[in-house]
């Protein structure tokens, strides 16, 4: 999981959004209290004739008059530290220090805004950060820190990680950039710069670790503190720490040896004030409440021993029993049996007996910590540990733990397992075991957390492919869809109906499927994202207000009752199946054809969603209707909410995350045009945010690209022009934001409009990324992204564009060249699927996967066919690789839908690909499986973004993308990602 959506799921139900966005009394489910966002009342001081007072972000500027003092664009700055307990007075002691003084600050101006930034899964490089000051040189700060320092001396805050204390109070120095200024960071992207002593512009580091530039010297009136700061070790403790786990703002959790009896230990560590949850309890303090709980459950053998308890410098450490076993989120990845392209009966059917037994552990254990009158607050797959036996399971974590008698609601919870407000006590914990029950089986529970309805429709894909005994499911959707249940402690079977083993005659309704043992989940499903993340499943805060149950924006028709009909299920074609349904000439696999005999869960016709992905005329009426009615033409930063992308600079704009994006897929589709949206974007590029990225899926190349394509081309110029005078060649050589979508846009406007001078910078670009492919050892495949957006692949696109255009057989070279590299990443499954390997995880997908790979190879190989063919060598290899690709398009589980890491991708390689002998039906299979994600909105039906937790409208997450494929499977005239039109049909 993804720990960074987690703070931009607080500020509205349906959508990531952040704080700082909102104006006060804005609709926000983390202010529902209020109605507004609280502000500090130095916040809403007037400031002084000739001052300037700006909001940016999550902070407010407090500017002396221009010309009052000439200040530095870099140099030492002072951060001070603070808590939500006085955060008021130290903004209101600096301001009255600052302002008679002519010194430029800034400051959160808000409790939520500080309290997110103190939160436990909060960034570790902002994490502490109220106020910066800037002062003019080397003597001045040394004047600030003195003075200011006495004024705020025993204030108390987070300790700042990427800077250096000052004495014991509550100011810290660092030495970074004043103002806005960019360079190409070492990833080919636009990062924060400074001035190194040579005049060039080089990435501010901004790492959670003090850190001094190599030409700056240490003013000498800080060696002191540096001094100090070293001096703080963990040398002398009885314990030897040989292992990270896991950080986050709160701490680290640490494996190690006690170098006294030799056993394996675990140390978690409690930093003070940081890591708040949402009752304020800082990571100390729920630390405490661990050594509590463990305490109090000692001997009962579901939870770790506690074996020590003390303090280095001001960070708590808690000491206990290493448990042996795996988390249960690793076990998707292994025993999983949807991911492959052909679940196997047999597999399918121990593999539900395996989960129904873990699942009976899990509930025992529960019941047994409810024995001792605590309730766990945290249940999820992160937390529960299974031994190396795979017969008992232990509980971790219990740092959200209370008595059950307090009747307490959760303060923090994966976002998986979010109880809704009207559980409280042991309540919070059977609603958690309601939803293991499905996670189960299909690990996207976090959907739960737009709309508990959803469960209803799980269950029902579940029925269909897993023999789960009904009752089993039933039971988990009237404890998530009903209210609240008794809030007496679980006795033996966690207070739901425990069910006994599947029978052994029974097979799963699901023909033709079989299990792997593959190494990963795709990241973002509701179980925890990738297996064996040690950084994975962290909770997400739960502000005052908020909870799972379903408000009045859920549009009518949105869910469906408890006591619904359930139909009988699925009964999925098999690989070679035929059947009737709709076919479109052309399509891979011989067009969409409909599995034979299938069942749908829920559809158009009442049921949960509100149309079926498989009917394309009311498909697309709905996902256009969801996408208008999230439309907010007012703002200025982002048109249709997306992926929390677009809460970096001009991260609103763009094709991927951006409005860009989905005016493309509304136009690819033949959706009516949506003339307010294209005034929005014109409106929002006449002046560009600082820092806007000059990609084509991140930036400047593709909104130009989108423009002219909506028949603006005079702003698209415009736009060219701007990216032009940057240091452009710099970039990276990739599809998503360097030089390979840069260089395939200036070709495309360059013979639209006549331009041509923009051919002379593709073939430009086209060099630059030549030689540095040339000059790339094969060696560095170990370590090198790869696939569509990030990796070679994206060169391999714009080479193959360019010999469309030029003839060049050299280009064809380049072309197989970038392909090679990228199929060196690549790795079979247990299954046979080619997939990226990315070292702990393998990754089919069209972005990042291997998936976005095959559509390249299709291209190639019908070009070379038509053209220069290629050594026979890399045409074999090209043509295993997408028939092997193929496979890993046609899986039966993906985590999440979206197009570039999710199942949309998959329709779309398999509406355009020519590879042949691609499964009958297996198109049509993906299709229907993509309503697995949907969910009403607006009217109309609308996906989930990244990580599950939030819709997206966005093209690279979200329902524009889903709309999209769907055009590409679908359409009378097939959708079309930009440089990638249906390939040409190879020759013999």
């Amino acid at each position: 999981m993804d720990n960074r959506y987690e703070v931009f799921c607080l500020a509205d139900r349906y959508f990531y959004e952040s704080l700082d966005r909102l104006p006060a009394g804005a609709d926000s489910d983390a202010v529902a209290e209020t109605g507004s966002v609280a502000r500090f009342e130095t916040a809403q001081r007037e400031v002084p004739a000739g001052w300037r007072s700006l909001r940016n972000g999550d902070w407010l500027h407090i500017d002396p008059p221009a010309g009052a003092d000439a200040y530095p664009t870099q140099g030492w700055k002072i951060h001070v530290s603070a808590g939500l307990e006085n955060a008021e007075k130290v903004a209101a002691k600096v301001w009255d220090y600052c302002v008679p003084r002519h010194i430029p600050f800034k400051f959160v101006p808000s409790p939520q805004l500080l309290h997110l930034r103190n939160s436990k899964y909060a960034g570790r490089d902002t994490s502490g950060k109220f106020v910066t000051i800037y002062p003019a040189d080397e003597s001045r700060l040394r004047v600030v820190l003195q003075e200011l320092g006495e004024l705020l001396d025993g204030e108390q805050g987070p300790y700042i990680l990427t800077d250096l204390r000052w004495r014991e109070g509550p100011l810290y120095v660092r030495y970074g950039a004043f103002a806005k200024r960019y360079c190409v960071g070492e990833h080919g992207t636009l990062v924060p710069a400074v001035e190194d002593n040579e005049g060039r512009l080089v990435p501010d580091s901004r790492t959670p670790a003090f850190h001094v530039p190599d030409w700056v010297t240490l003013p000498v009136f800080l060696a002191p503190e540096l001094a100090a700061r070293n001096a703080t070790t963990v040398a002398g403790l009885p314990y030897r720490i040989e292992k990270a786990l896991h950080f986050s703002n709160g701490g680290g959790v640490y494996t190690g040896t006690d170098t006294r009896s030799g056993a394996k230990v675990v140390l978690k560590e409690g930093r003070p004030h940081a890591g708040l949850a949402s009752d304020g309890a800082d990571a100390v303090a729920r630390l405490e409440r661990e050594r509590d709980a463990l305490r109090k459950l000692s001997g009962l053998g579901v939870a770790p021993e506690v074996r020590d308890w003390f303090t280095v410098g001001d960070h708590r450490f808690l000491v206990m029993d290493f448990v042996e076993g795996k988390p249960l989120n690793s076990f998707f990845g292994l025993r999983h049996p949807l991911l492959t392209d052909r679940p196997d009966p047999a597999a399918v059917a121990d593999y539900t007996r395996w989960a129904l037994r873990i699942n009976a552990g899990v509930e025992a254990a529960v019941a047994a910590v409810h024995s001792r009158g605590i309730v766990f607050n945290d249940l999820h797959m992160f937390n529960i540990m299974v031994a190396p036996d795979e017969e008992t399971v232990s509980l971790l974590d219990f740092e959200a733990a209370a008595p059950g008698a307090d009747q307490g609601r959760q303060i923090v919870a994966h976002p998986g397992f979010v109880a809704p407000p009207d559980r409280r006590g042991f309540a919070v914990d059977t609603y958690a075991l309601a939803c293991l029950r499905l996670a189960l089986f299909l690990p996207v529970t976090t959907l739960l957390a737009i709309d508990r309805a959803k469960a209803a429709h799980l269950a029902d894909v579940i029925a269909a492919e897993f023999p789960v005994p009904r009752a089993f499911l039933d039971e988990a959707v009237a404890e998530i869809t009903g209210p609240a249940s008794s809030p007496q402690p679980a006795m033996a079977t966690g207070g739901l109906t425990l069910p006994g083993p599947a029978p052994a005659d029974r097979e799963p309704a699901a023909a033709g499927r079989g299990g792997d043992d593959r190494g990963r989940v795709p990241a973002g499903g509701g179980a925890g994202g990738s297996a064996g993340g040690a950084d994975g499943g962290g909770p997400v805060p739960i502000p005052a207000g908020r909870g799972g149950d379903a408000r009045g924006r859920v549009p009518a028709g949105g869910g469906r009752s408890v006591d619904g009909a359930v139909g009988d299920g699925l009964v999925a074609a098999g690989a070679g199946g035929t059947g009737g349904g709709v076919r479109r000439a052309g399509a891979g696999g011989g067009g969409v054809v409909a599995p034979a005999g299938r069942e749908r869960p829920a559809g158009g016709d009442g049921g949960y969603l509100p149309a079926e992905p498989g009917e394309w005329g009311g498909a697309r009426d709905a996902m256009v209707g969801a996408i208008l009615a999230s439309a907010t033409p007012g703002r200025e930063d982002r048109l249709f909410p997306g992926d929390i992308t677009q809460f970096s600079a001009g991260g609103g704009l763009g094709i991927a995350h951006g409005a860009a994006g989905v005016l493309y897929a509304l136009a690819e589709t033949g959706a009516p045009r949506y003339a307010a949206g294209e005034r929005w974007l014109l409106e929002r590029t006449r002046v560009l945010p600082d820092g806007t990225p000059l990609g084509l899926y991140d930036g400047l190349a593709g909104v130009a690209y989108v423009l002219e394509r909506l028949g603006h081309p005079g702003r698209a110029l415009d736009l060219i022009r701007t990216l032009l005078a940057e240091n452009w060649q710099r970039l990276a050589s990739d599809l998503n934001g360097g030089l390979a979508g840069i260089g395939l846009v200036l070709e495309h406007l360059s013979r639209t409009t006549g331009e041509t001078v923009l051919r002379e910078r593709a073939l430009e670009a086209a060099g630059i990324v030549a030689a540095r492919l040339a000059a790339e050892p094969g060696s560095a495949a170990a370590t090198r992204r790869a696939g569509l957006l990030r990796g070679a692949t994206g060169p391999a696109l714009l080479f193959l564009r360019l010999y469309e255009q030029t003839g060049v057989p050299a280009l064809l070279g380049h072309a197989a060249r970038a392909l090679h590299l990228d199929l060196d990443s690549c790795v079979h499954t247990a299954s046979g699927s080619l997939e990226v390997d990315e070292g702990w995880r393998t990754m089919p997908y069209a972005g990042d996967g291997s998936v976005g790979i095959g559509l390249v190879l299709d291209d190639f190989l019908a070009l070379a066919r038509h053209g220069d063919a290629p050594e026979p060598a890399t045409a074999d290899r090209f043509e295993q690789a997408r028939r092997d690709i193929v496979r890993a398009a046609t899986l039966r589980l993906y985590a999440q839908p979206g197009l570039f890491a999710g199942r949309a991708g998959m329709v779309l390689h398999l509406a355009r690909t020519t590879t042949p002998g691609v499964p009958e039906g297996a198109l049509a299979a993906q299709i229907d499986a993509l309503g697995w994600y949907g969910m009403p909105y607006g009217g109309g039906l609308a996906f989930p973004g990244n990580q599950l937790m939030r819709l997206s409208m966005d093209l690279g997450t979200g329902t524009a993308g889903c709309l999209l494929a769907l055009g590409a499977a679908l359409g009378d005239t097939p959708a079309r990602l930009p440089f990638l039109p249906p390939p040409p049909v190879a020759g013999p």
